[in-house]
């Protein structure tokens, strides 16, 4: 009996010991686990020392982690969120007491994504700025460009957090590129108003030679012109009425009791 328990022991040891060891295939990457391998080398590289100079610099684990299938940690195809916070909290993840984070999960067999925030990190990424983020890499992975999706990943990443830094989090009424957007419009409208301005006053200058006419010669039509009676009848009046949607403008960050946040989904 003695022994079964032994040898049960060291096969589950054995198990756990295979599990880990997929996460730490290469023991200089602390930030990207492509456990999935979908990246070259030498992207791997590139990505893990992006993501570790954004960890250094403001305090916060930047994560790319990739795996074959959520079946393989005990989760179903629908279940990509919990399967991301399974990870991030059992394999050690984030930085501090506290595991301040960010992660990008993807499950190839079942093309889910996770895009999950811990820590100080909820505070990096808010809701919206979890919307936002998730816009510039879902394209690229929808056409199976993994490279150029972690890429827009981390430069938004970066971006993010140190907005978060500087005490300005990306949030709902704070978008840096809405508001770009919303200047590029008001200057667009300022030059269409000065244009339309010098066009009137060019007209207002010609009109300044008219004389007025002291007759009504000038404006007779050459055959003459023959006016009859007519009568227009009011009938009814035709109203359309469009619903415009308003946009949420609660802001800030929804946080489940596992101390989470994010969104999930197809790519």
């Amino acid at each position: 009996m003695k022994k079964r328990v032994i040898a049960f022991f060291a096969v589950l040891t054995m198990i756990m010991s295979m599990t880990v060891t997929a996460f730490a295939s290469a023991d200089y990457y602390e930030n990207v686990f492509d456990t999935a391998e979908i990246l070259t080398d030498e992207e791997a590289a590139q990505f893990e020392a992006k993501a570790a100079d954004i960890t250094n610099r403001y305090g916060i684990g930047v994560y790319i982690c990739t795996i074959p299938n959520l079946s393989d940690y005990g989760f179903t195809k629908d279940q990509a969120y919990d399967c991301a916070k399974y990870i991030f909290t059992n394999y050690g993840f984030g930085v501090g007491d506290d595991q301040s984070g960010i992660m990008l999960l993807l499950s190839m067999s079942e093309r889910k994504y996770a895009l999950i925030a811990h820590g100080q990190g909820n505070q990096a990424l808010t809701d919206y700025g979890n919307e936002q983020m998730r816009e510039v890499f879902l394209d690229d992975f929808g056409s199976d460009d993994w490279a150029t999706g972690f890429g827009d990943y981390l430069e938004k990443a970066d971006q993010y957090i140190g907005l978060w830094a500087d005490g300005k989090p990306v949030d709902v009424g704070s978008d840096p590129d809405s508001l770009a957007w919303l200047l590029c419009l008001a200057i667009g409208i300022g030059v269409g108003l000065l244009g339309g301005l010098i066009y009137c006053w060019h007209l207002k200058a010609q009109m300044l030679t008219a004389v007025i006419a002291t007759d009504a010669e000038g404006y007779e039509a050459e055959n003459g012109v023959t006016i009859t009676v007519s009568e227009d009848t009011f009938t009814h009046t035709t109203t359309e009425v469009h619903v415009i949607e308003k946009e949420s403008s609660s802001g800030g960050t929804s946080i489940d009791s596992d101390g989470f946040s994010g969104s999930s989904g197809d790519f």
